[in-house]
């Protein structure tokens, strides 16, 4: 074979690999399905873990999208009787791992007493207030976060009404796939989850035939115009007025723990929200002064 054909053989070769491998699904975390006890009061219980992706379809039955779950449920109960509950983090970038390892799972990261992070390499530890007592717990990462992968640019996939649905679509599938459509289903949702959480029910009702018993949202934004304030929106700079730990902010006295909330609700009310109402260029010197001083 002549040396141009060669090189215009191999660049085609090339070119079709590429395209190929731009086309194929990213690799997904490999399936495992374990086997464990955990304490359930006093006794130890036998639960499978299930860290697995299942695959969103679009109408044609194409792969559109692997989603990561990692999912903990005890053997031999009456799944009709026994409750499942999905759980899922904010951000909306951030995977189910804070939830997790931090709060729910049955095994967590070691905080220090005050919840602070550990110094690498942390340790898990067992967690005495995790929920399997209560339910099976299905933590999901959506799509874009962990290991759960798009086909292509995931595009589809990014935006609210989208990210609602796509998860909204892995608790339908996930429920058919394991038998649990009959099973009492919750959510839990933290920061931006919490959004989720809030919207997912009439979704789930309107577009997949499922309904939620209940739902339990961790720190949620609701109202997304509370995080930041600005000289219109008054409520957020009174809502984040710190307290610090029970003692005097910049001003080092002790507190009575029980006066802090009557306490920072006055100065809020009384100091805080009168003083946000003031024209900024008259009396700044004046709102910096009251924001300044103890509660």
């Amino acid at each position: 074979m002549r040396p141009v054909m060669r090189r215009a053989v191999l660049g085609l070769l090339v070119a079709l690999a590429v395209s190929a491998a731009q086309a194929a699904t990213p690799d997904a975390a490999p399936d495992s399905v374990t086997h464990h006890q955990f304490k359930v009061g006093a006794a130890s219980v036998d639960f499978t873990v299930t860290a697995a992706t299942l695959p969103l379809t679009d109408d044609k039955g194409e792969r559109r999208a692997g989603m990561f779950h990692v999912a903990y449920t005890r053997d031999g109960a009456d799944p009709d009787r026994r409750p499942i509950t999905f759980v899922f983090n904010g951000g909306p970038g951030a995977s189910s791992a804070y939830l997790h390892l931090g709060a729910l799972g049955p095994r967590i990261v070691a905080f220090g007493a005050d919840g602070t992070m550990p110094a690498p390499a942390a340790k898990l530890v067992d967690n005495p207030d995790h929920w399997l007592d209560l339910t099976d717990l299905v933590f999901v990462d959506p799509v874009g976060t962990g290991y759960s992968r798009p086909v292509g640019d995931g595009k589809r996939y990014w935006g609210v009404a989208e990210d609602l649905e796509s998860i909204a679509s892995f608790i339908d599938r996930y429920l058919t796939a394991t038998g649990r459509r009959g099973s009492p289903k919750y959510l839990v949702g933290e920061s931006y989850g919490g959004f989720r959480a809030a919207r997912l029910p009439e979704v789930l009702a309107e577009n997949h035939n499922v309904t939620v018993a209940g739902l339990f949202l961790v720190s949620p934004v609701l109202e997304f115009s509370l995080i930041s304030g600005d000289a219109l929106a008054l409520l957020p700079d009174v809502l984040r007025l710190r307290h610090g730990d029970g003692r005097g902010a910049g001003q080092g006295r002790a507190l009575r723990p029980g006066s802090v909330p009557h306490r920072a609700r006055r100065h809020a009310t009384r100091r805080c929200r009168p003083a946000r109402t003031l024209s900024r260029g008259v009396a700044s010197h004046r709102r910096a002064r009251i924001g300044d001083r103890a509660i």
